[in-house]
């Protein structure tokens, strides 16, 4: 078994270097969007020692130690050392789920299973390799539960010789080991052992529960996972109940347990002294909070995912698009003007929320029940970018078939074959319901279900025990393994609630596999192009864009401005973006909004004969813009419109060169 745990090892690291190799090649990982942006700019914000002067609005933890990153590696490759870190942070936390699926099973095969289902995972890669926090704090918390003993493997003292699969093979299938099977385990293990200290089990003990040091260590541990992502808080204040409700394989004492609260007040008062220090204000949690619980809920929330009912032309550098629509819906509603204050947005908020749901008790219950299908669902839903798009994008990706849906199915069915059920197994139901909880309130998107990955492969990890137990009697047919992985009555209830579990998460109902936001994907990878000067991708994902919704803004700003520079380059027709002709009805679709935008629509009119427009927006972007529209006021002198001197003052300038070339 420990050599089919290397090769599985091996398997993991090449993936997802193979995965992380691919990633590089993409623009969007050097210029991340939405909330991967957000978290650089707040990480150069702290390296340059600006905190701000508020509490901060959302969890910082992850900013921060990008800022640390941000130390080591300097402002432009932190974006590829974020990729890193984040591929690293899935490494351990597969290393965290095998370790853990060994505890729940007591038998190495089963952490080798959980470690590939894990560490194989295109989902969770796909997200590990975004500046994102939801990696970071799984993984945090995993490592926590490993400090904590989480997880006891025996179901009872005689029968727990922890890595003795032959046993605990036997014992999960439902069958009594011989003795004379126990004594061969016990000799085995006793000649492996450590010479300085014996394993529990050979010593007639249960397993040894965690001192009052590794407690507190567990507890710090999960409590910095709720600094980086709030989400884990109600794990914080479930894990010592459960503690002391002996998933340990033994009881907690009650005063040790409460040490993870300790633990967890220690960071959040840690994260409340800097909110006072920055902001003047003692908070223990981010600000935030309030107004995702009224748009998660409101009349035209879909339960998936954030949909914006106020759109910004232009949001200034890391600022958040859901706070930034949080202050204009507010100043709409009560009249007032910024700064506001904090205490009474969240007020307002949680009052809008209250009152949504009190109106329509019925539209608000079909939501919550429509979240929770969507959560049980095996479609990755919109989370900043839609997974099945870019999975369908990627040659490392595509082909694996692992997911939500297929964890969940072989989760259900080993639950049902294992007889007795592992101890630890109600424990994680349990930290998993109120985690589920806490995010079923807001939304059930891909990014926020990672952590309940993490429950499943353990839980799966059980194959590893009936597949073990198949592969050794493989000589006598498949029938012979059929009935060591699905024994009797048992495995026919297994295969048949496997099969209820696939007719509930596969199917599309309720829109569960909304491919709309599909566009949102496109411009994204668009805007990555154009940040990173690619324009024959950012035409191209624009154009991709457009097909969709011809009127679509920003697709029209970023395919003309991209065609503009192609042109400037000497490469339209290389690109594909056709003649200046074929470009017009773009342009007439256009609405510029900046001076870029008034530039280009100007050289489209000009180029396609239309030149009284193209001087009145050239015109209109100088008006507007003054000095930021300086091409704009080059493309009036070259035309004869501004007087002979100022075109003569262009002569050695090489935009207004390469403008001259490009005008017809």
């Amino acid at each position: 078994m420990e050599r089919i745990r290397r090769w599985v090892w091996m398997g993991v690291l090449l993936y997802g270097a193979l995965a992380f190799l691919w990633h590089l090649q993409q623009p969007i990982a050097w210029h991340p969007q939405l909330d991967g942006k957000e978290n650089l700019h707040l990480a150069a914000s702290i390296a340059e020692g600006d905190f701000g002067d508020e509490p901060f609005y959302r969890a910082m933890l992850y900013p921060l130690l990008l800022a640390l990153l941000r130390f080591l590696v300097g402002p432009d490759w932190l974006p590829l050392a974020a990729s890193f870190a984040g591929l690293a942070a899935h490494w351990v936390a597969a290393g965290c789920v095998a370790r853990l699926a060994e505890r729940m099973w007591g038998t190495d095969s089963a952490g080798t299973f959980a470690l590939a289902v894990y560490g194989l995972n295109p989902v969770l890669l796909h997200f590990a390799l975004e500046p994102l926090d939801m990696t970071a704090a799984t993984t945090l918390c995993l490592l926590g539960l490993v400090v904590l003993r989480w997880g006891g493997a025996a179901p009872a003292a005689r029968l727990a010789p922890v890595g003795s699969g032959d046993v605990m093979s036997a014992v999960w299938r439902g069958r009594e080991p011989s003795e004379d099977l126990v004594r061969k385990a016990r000799a085995a293990a006793k000649a492996a052992a450590s010479e300085a200290s014996p394993p529990p089990w050979m010593r007639g003990e249960v397993p040894v529960l965690p001192s009052v040091g590794r407690v507190f260590a567990g507890g710090f541990l999960v409590g910095l996972a709720v600094l980086a992502r709030p989400h884990f808080l109600p794990v914080v204040l479930l894990l010592p109940f459960v503690l002391a409700a002996a998933p340990l394989g033994g009881r907690l004492p009650w005063r040790r347990a409460a040490l993870v609260w300790v633990a967890g007040a220690v960071c959040l008062a840690g994260f409340g002294t800097v909110n006072y220090s920055v902001g003047g204000e003692f908070r223990i949690l981010p600000w935030q909070g309030a107004f995702n619980l009224y748009a998660a809920n409101r009349d035209n929330a879909n339960g998936k995912y954030f949909t914006q009912s106020v759109f910004h032309a232009e949001l200034p550098d890391g600022m958040n698009p859901a706070r930034a629509e949080a202050e204009a819906l507010y100043a709409r509603e009560t009249g007032e003007a910024p700064p506001f204050d904090i205490d009474e947005q969240n007020a307002f908020w949680r009052g809008q929320f209250r009152a949504s749901a009190s109106e329509d008790p019925g539209r608000f219950a079909a939501l919550q029940l429509r979240k929770v299908y969507y959560l049980f669902h095996d479609f990755e839903q919109y989370n900043n970018k839609t997974y099945a798009y870019h999975k369908a994008r990627s040659p490392v990706l595509r082909w694996n078939p692992l997911g939500w849906g297929a964890l969940l199915v072989l989760a259900v069915g080993v639950v049902v074959l294992a007889r007795p059920r592992p101890v630890s197994v109600r424990g994680w139901l349990l930290l998993a319901a109120a985690y589920a909880a806490a995010m079923g309130i807001y939304y059930v998107s891909a990014r926020f279900r990672i952590p309940l990955v993490s429950v499943l492969a353990v839980t799966a990890g059980g194959w590893g025990v009936f597949l073990t137990a198949a592969f050794r009697t493989r000589a006598g047919g498949f029938r012979r393994m059929a009935a060591e992985v699905f024994p009797g009555r048992r495995g026919v209830a297994a295969v048949c609630l496997m099969a209820g579990a696939a007719a509930v998460v596969f199917p599309p109902f309720f829109e569960a596999r909304d491919t709309r936001t599909f566009i949102q994907d496109e411009m994204l990878l668009a805007n990555a192009a154009a940040e990173g000067g690619a324009d024959a991708e950012a035409a191209d994902f624009a154009r991709r864009a457009l097909a969709r919704d011809p009127s679509r803004q920003d697709g029209l700003r970023i395919f003309l401005v991209s065609a503009y520079n192609l042109a400037l380059a000497g490469r339209l027709e290389f690109a594909g973006v056709g003649e200046w002709e074929t470009l017009l009805d773009e342009a007439e679709r256009f609405e510029p909004r900046d001076p870029a935008g008034f530039l280009v629509q100007g050289v489209v009119f000009w180029n396609s004969g239309q030149r009284e427009r193209a001087v009145r927006q050239w015109a209109e972007g100088v008006e507007r813009f003054g000095a930021a529209a300086e091409s704009s006021r080059k493309c009036l002198a070259i035309v004869g419109v501004l007087p002979p001197e100022h075109a003569a003052r262009l002569a050695d300038d090489p935009e207004a060169r390469a403008i001259r070339a490009i005008l017809r």
